[in-house]
């Protein structure tokens, strides 16, 4: 989840970060960078963009580039589909006024999402849905959209948030749009 810092976002608590606190403190080791002990089962990955396209600068550009960034920096290949053959989907909507700017929800094979079986982390992650939210981001710069890409689609990867604005997993929207080393070596090492 990524919030907007100094806004309703910031001040509201919401049930993805409790989920996320909570999956940290069962994980033991993992609880520092990763959501859990489960990833995908290849860092050969497909992914996919459904919703609107462009509004004030296209969203889909913002997308490619931000997967683009993820290849480029590290271990994992990202490689754009169309139709049903994707392991991340890009979902941008108009969502309101709700507590988040974007939203990850990976699921296991038997379909389960993490929303309702905080054990999915644990297992090999089937897809991922990374949602973004058009009521805050149309307002938002082209490197808050590439941040925004790139830090739910590490959700997808399964990594936690990290308490440093240089790191893409900071729980705010921001204008950095490349991996530091940190969340370089955490990918590789689980890809």
């Amino acid at each position: 989840m990524t919030r907007f810092k100094n806004s309703v976002i910031f001040r509201r608590r919401t049930l993805v970060l409790v989920l996320v606190v909570l999956v940290g403190f069962t994980s033991g080791a993992w609880a520092a960078d990763y959501l859990g002990s489960g990833k995908h089962s290849s860092r050969f990955l497909n992914w996919n963009y459904f919703g609107v396209t462009s509004y004030n600068g296209s969203y889909i550009n913002r997308a490619t580039t931000a997967m683009s960034n993820w290849t480029n920096t590290t271990d994992l290949v990202m490689s754009k589909v169309s139709g049903s053959n994707w392991d991340i989907a890009f979902v941008t909507d108009n969502y309101g006024a709700v507590s988040w700017a974007g939203l990850a929800v990976c699921y296991n094979s038997s379909g389960q999402n993490w929303l309702n079986n905080s054990s999915v982390f644990n297992q090999t992650l089937a897809y991922c849905y990374a949602y973004n939210n058009r009521y805050y981001m149309d307002s938002s710069s082209s490197s808050q959209r590439i941040n925004l890409f790139m830090h739910e689609a590490g959700h997808c990867y399964s990594l936690a948030h990290r308490n440093f604005t240089s790191s893409i997993m900071y729980p705010y929207v921001q204008s950095l749009t490349t991996t530091n080393s940190k969340d370089r070596s955490l990918i590789n090492a689980r890809y």
